[in-house]
């Protein structure tokens, strides 16, 4: 059976988020390691500290584009529709981030001379304001350096909205930490890897608990833009109905499942105004949508035992011909399961409604896939089995993806989904 550490799903994650930004770069991190030395400064019980530790790591998986990553990082007002919020509903879906669902919704509400313990009524965890803090710790030495006189700035800003933004035993952390230079040089190299991962790098997923986590990465990407909110679980779910139709074992479907839930989150380094766009790309905006296959692999490759899954995700645009991309792969390299998964991807392409046309039918949909077969793309075996079981299949696509509608609707407010 396999498992994988939290760390690494964790590092894939907030890999995918860095490229939602590249100004922002380590940002999620550096925010996770500054929380790890500044809770050692408090003298946090160790699992506390796990917990600050992966909830600084995923602290703005509520912020779904990069002008949202950018515009949040001090002057997002804190309401329920925030993205503190959204984020905390994103943790809610996998059990091992329940526990820190209140320190993402709240980790933007300032500290108020004391009344900032609570958000309408509600207790506010101590936790979100020293990731209240962290946060904006690592986002000012961005912005100044790291050097000492950066550092002095640094504590003197803290100090000046000290009580009424900062919590003062977390100010008063920080002021206490400004000599020790290893850990502004740790962020200023990027060198947090190993630290992070000695405090989290013991908590491990078996297979149900990497789908969960995967199931909430694939809202995460489908999430940023109506016309992607369904995508990825109507893919998941064809690919896992043609693995078991092809005779994988519950395992091997479980995996494909989760390959199905991954296999775009590259994508999140491809700007909203691409994806969508309803008209043709242009041959920049082009490279840069074929750059997601290359992305979601070099993501996932950092996951331990992930090779398998990996393989089945980002090879979804090769072709047997080896015309595809990005590795130019042919019919000698492509397993199974990643046959599997490119005709999946494209079938629900075909069959799925997108903003500019409604889905095909499923007569038009076996004669594009055939056609796709005699030109050496794709594999005919698991198009046959595809167009032969093409009403069950279906069936369990609009199902899935209905549901994902549902969840995307009462998602967000209104005015966001209007917005972005």
């Amino acid at each position: 059976m396999i498992k994988t550490s939290l760390y690494g799903l964790m590092s894939a994650l907030t890999g995918a988020l860095d490229m939602m930004s590249p100004q922002l770069a380590g940002h999620h991190r550096q925010v996770a390691y500054f929380m790890l030395r500044m809770g050692e400064q408090l003298k946090l019980k160790r699992e506390e500290l796990k917990d600050l530790v992966v909830a600084g790591l995923i602290h703005d998986i509520g912020a779904l584009s990069a002008d949202q990553l950018l515009a949040i990082i001090e002057n997002e007002e804190i309401s329920e529709n925030d993205h503190g919020f959204r984020g905390a509903k994103f943790a809610e879906m996998f059990s091992t981030f329940s526990g820190i669902a209140d320190i993402i919704k709240y980790h933007h509400h300032p500290w108020q001379d004391g009344a900032g313990a609570f958000f309408e009524g509600n207790p506010v965890p101590t936790g979100a304001h020293y990731i209240n803090i962290a946060d904006y710790v690592c986002s000012f030495m961005g912005v100044h350096g790291y050097t000492m006189e950066a550092r002095k700035k640094l504590v003197a800003r803290v100090q000046r909205n000290t009580p009424s933004r900062f919590e003062p035993g977390a100010a008063a952390a920080v002021a206490e930490m400004i000599n020790k230079e290893y850990i502004w040089l740790d962020l200023k190299n990027n060198h947090y890897e190993e630290s992070l991962e000695s405090i989290i790098g013991d908590l491990t997923l078996d297979l149900d608990a990497i789908e969960e986590i995967t199931l909430m990465f694939s809202k995460i990407i489908d999430f940023r833009s109506r016309f992607t909110a369904r995508h990825s679980a109507g893919v998941a779910r064809i690919a896992e109905a043609l693995a078991r139709l092809v005779g994988f074992s519950e395992t091997e479907c479980k995996l494909m499942l989760i390959a199905g839930y991954l296999h775009d989150i590259g994508k999140l380094a491809v700007s909203n105004d691409i994806l969508e766009k309803t008209g043709s790309l242009d041959a920049k905006e082009l490279d840069i949508i074929r750059s997601h296959t290359y992305y979601t692999y070099r993501l996932l490759e950092k996951i331990p035992n992930f090779e398998t899954i990996n393989t089945w995700a980002a090879y979804h645009h090769e072709k047997l011909d080896g015309t595809g991309y990005p590795f130019g792969l042919d019919a000698r390299d492509l397993p199974c399961g990643s046959r599997i998964m490119a005709v999946a991807d494209i079938a629900t392409a075909i069959l799925e409604d997108r903003p500019y046309r409604a889905g095909l039918n499923h007569e038009q949909t076996a004669n594009i896939m055939n056609n796709l077969v005699a030109s050496g793309a794709i594999d005919g075996n698991i198009v046959k089995i595809l167009i032969s079981n093409i009403e069950r299949i279906d069936e369990i696509r609009i199902k899935t993806q209905s549901e994902a509608d549902n969840l995307y609707e009462n998602f967000y407010p209104p005015e966001f989904k209007n917005a972005y």
